[in-house]
């Protein structure tokens, strides 16, 4: 692949809520992509000055500071990165997590490749709050070809990893700007994109997943389970799965939640 034929029109995503610290280490290795992105857009959840004195300090014109007001909760400010973003390509970022150098050439390669693909996602390692890193890992299974079919039993899309050709939103549309989908939002996404359009894996380590005691995910999986089964009783009411595909996700989700429930998680 020439490089210089790779895609670079792309958009950045980023999200925060106080959190300069670890910002500026996603920032630093957003800046440190192998191939110039067009804008990186710096949405924060409530006006935070430290943030956007920040952001002028880079004196990069890529860098864009916007704010919503707070809501505590990454959607609204996500759909404010997606209605300003020029970019043909949208790629997302936590404020907390890092990527690896060569993460977005990759990427916009597949695109470049298969122009069908609608989002591209890759494999994660897990760092603390020091950045050290962690073993184990928070997403248990990937399958080797991702589907709508098997996305539905377990969300394994790391929201980090995650680059969307933007044309696809427009059938699609963004994300759910409803507090009761916090922490699922990008889930619901991501199944919408699956109905439409081909998803590709790249099985390599392309982001660091941050954590520490202020992710946002569900502290009890009991309750990211009752979540799910909020998300598909929306899901299922407006959109066409199969009879089949309903019936294993909801058996899938009722039984993790009966599980975790019992076991006291």
């Amino acid at each position: 692949m020439i490089l210089e034929k790779i895609p670079n029109n792309i958009s950045v995503i980023i999200v925060t809520y106080n959190r300069l610290n670890y910002l500026k280490l996603t920032v630093e290795s957003v800046l440190a992509q192998s191939i110039r992105f067009k804008e990186l857009l710096i949405v924060c959840d409530g006006h935070q000055e430290d943030v956007k004195d920040y952001i002028s300090s880079l004196n990069d014109e890529r860098i864009l500071y916007h704010y919503v007001n707070h809501c505590g909760y990454p959607a609204k400010g996500r759909n404010l990165g997606l209605q300003l973003a020029k970019g043909d390509y949208i790629a997302f970022c936590d404020d907390d997590d890092l990527w690896m150098p060569q993460k977005l050439r990759k990427q916009m390669a597949v695109f470049q490749n298969d122009p069908s693909v609608g989002l591209c996602f890759a494999r994660r390692s897990i760092i603390d709050s020091n950045g050290d890193a962690v073993e184990g890992t928070t997403v248990k299974w990937i399958p080797r070809k991702p589907t709508v079919h098997n996305l539905l039993l377990t969300n394994y899309i790391s929201y980090s990893s995650v680059v969307i050709n933007k044309a696809v939103l427009q059938k699609t549309g963004i994300y759910m700007d409803d507090i009761r989908f916090k922490a699922v939002e990008d889930y619901h996404l991501w199944l919408r994109i699956a109905l439409l359009s081909k998803i590709y894996f790249i099985d390599e380590v392309l982001m660091l997943y941050r954590v520490h005691n202020s992710n946002i995910s569900d502290k009890q999986l009991s309750d990211g389970a009752k979540k799910n089964m909020l998300l598909y009783k929306d899901l299922f009411s407006k959109f066409k799965f199969s009879y089949p595909d309903k019936l294993k996700a909801r058996l899938t989700v009722y039984s993790k939640f009966l599980t975790y429930k019992l076991l006291g998680k």
